[in-house]
């Protein structure tokens, strides 16, 4: 009998060490949330994805964009591990939106983590519900147009001198308005003229060059801010040349939309080789996914390194240029247009 309210005893007084032992927590863990489950078309949601994990465990972290198809990346900020009591903390946000009404489902992403032992594990995320709505009302199909207001009755007195004043004074200023913008549109009609004659491989060329020059100019490394820039300014170089040889809306469109199509476009085959004309759509995708991480994701790169952007960028306008011996001219659909040749 004495020897059971020992054991009590022991048990008793082992008790807050079972506990705290059994509310240990893991050596890794992984948490996704948005701050809002439900917008119309056009708001903006906030994503954020949060990796908790003790000293010695190594995460990988997902990929740039993983599990947001269907929605547009306005921004992203990928920050680094901040050390939180005992555990390490990488908090990556992302602003997301979109133009499409649907139900989204954003999945599960799956996470590797390395323990300090050695062993493997892996974390996933709980799938995230959004619901985007349209701005127009459910019962659209029922919507009548009101009738216009009746017309106002037209004052019959006789305008004074000072109601006179002001509108002898608005129509001069709408008439110097208009002298005003004829007079800016005239300024512009050469070089809207030159524009139009020179090919669209000719005019990116000459913009990419005009960024290298600037690029050597600086003396100093790129920082985080002229990588931005660059990266926006390369991209827009990018697009509009894409735009105009392709005839697309490439400026309007995201870079995986510009993916998808060119997986089903005709590039001109120029060296009549199919194995080039895969590098060619193969480095159209690369190129613009990289210059995304420098406008979105905040990389910094060296200045070699946006030289080798700017080689890459004339490379792929070199070899999907338009052959200026030819009168036809095959589009992206695959039908032949004709082409006046100066």
């Amino acid at each position: 009998m004495r020897l059971k309210g020992n054991l009590l005893v022991i048990l008793f007084l082992l008790q807050p060490i079972l506990i705290a032992g059994a509310e240990e927590p893991p050596p890794a863990s992984v948490e996704v949330a948005v701050d809002r489950s439900e917008i119309t078309i056009g708001d903006q949601v906030h994503y954020s994805l949060t990796i908790d994990y003790a000293n010695g465990v190594e995460i990988e972290k997902p990929e740039w964009g993983a599990g947001l198809q269907g929605f547009q990346i306005l921004d992203f900020e990928r920050n680094e591990p901040q050390k939180v009591g005992d555990h390490w903390r990488i908090v990556d946000t992302y602003t997301l939106s979109t133009f499409t009404p649907e139900d989204y489902t954003i999945p599960p992403i799956n996470i590797p983590v390395k323990l300090p032992s050695g062993a493997t594990q892996e974390l996933t995320t709980a799938p995230i519900q959004i619901k985007v709505a349209s701005i127009l009302p459910e019962n659209e199909e029922d919507l009548v147009l009101k009738d216009i207001k009746p017309p106002e009755p037209v004052y019959s007195g006789v305008l004074t001198g000072r109601v006179a004043g002001v509108i002898i004074g608005l129509l001069a200023l709408a008439a110097a308005i208009y002298l005003f913008l004829r007079w800016k549109k005239r300024r512009h009609t050469i070089s809207d003229i030159i524009e139009e004659i020179l090919p669209e491989d000719e005019i990116a060329l000459e913009a990419i060059e005009r960024l290298r020059r600037s690029l050597e100019k600086s003396a100093d490394e790129p920082d985080q801010l002229s990588c931005r820039q660059f990266g926006l300014a390369l991209s827009e170089i990018m697009r509009a040349y894409l735009e105009k040889r392709f005839r697309f809306s490439a400026l309007e469109m995201t870079t995986d939309e510009i993916i998808h199509f060119f997986s089903s476009a005709n590039l001109p085959d120029n060296s009549s080789s199919g194995a080039v004309i895969r590098e060619i759509r193969q480095s159209i995708g690369e190129m613009l996914e990289d210059l995304d991480l420098l406008k979105f994701a905040k990389e910094t790169r060296s200045r070699a390194s946006l030289m080798n952007f700017l080689d890459a960028s004339a490379m792929i306008i070199q070899q999907t240029r338009r052959e200026q011996a030819s009168s036809l001219e095959e589009s992206p659909d695959g039908t032949e247009s004709k082409r006046e040749v100066a």
